[in-house]
């Protein structure tokens, strides 16, 4: 999706996409036993999950980041305006991400 992104040619500020979590880190630093390591946390985390009634460990508490490109900083810290530029720019032409990419656009809904 990130080269679909860099690849739009239209005047809109471009995003940078990541996602930032504890499995997310594990697999950028090339950690063998990821299934392992969430296995062992869900384990580890059940009986405190039980009597709080919520997960405490899991997907849902990774974040999933964007950033203005040509800023390099975080969109929540951008102007509402830069933001919104920032969300329709995939949009912003005929060769957009959604005219070219929509099996990936798929997978996201």
């Amino acid at each position: 999706m990130q080269q679909a992104i860099d690849e739009l040619e239209n005047e809109f500020p471009k995003a940078e996409l990541s996602i930032d979590g504890m499995v997310e880190q594990k697999i950028l630093n090339g950690e063998e036993d990821v299934v392992g390591f969430i296995a062992a946390e869900l384990h580890k985390t059940r009986d405190k999950d039980k009597l709080l009634g919520r997960t405490s460990f899991g997907v849902h508490k990774s974040d999933f980041l964007v950033k203005h490109k040509y800023k390099n900083i975080l969109a929540k810290f951008c102007s509402t305006g830069e933001q919104k530029a920032i969300l329709i720019s995939p949009f912003g032409d005929q060769k957009s991400l959604a005219f070219r990419r929509r099996e990936d656009i798929m997978k996201l809904l």
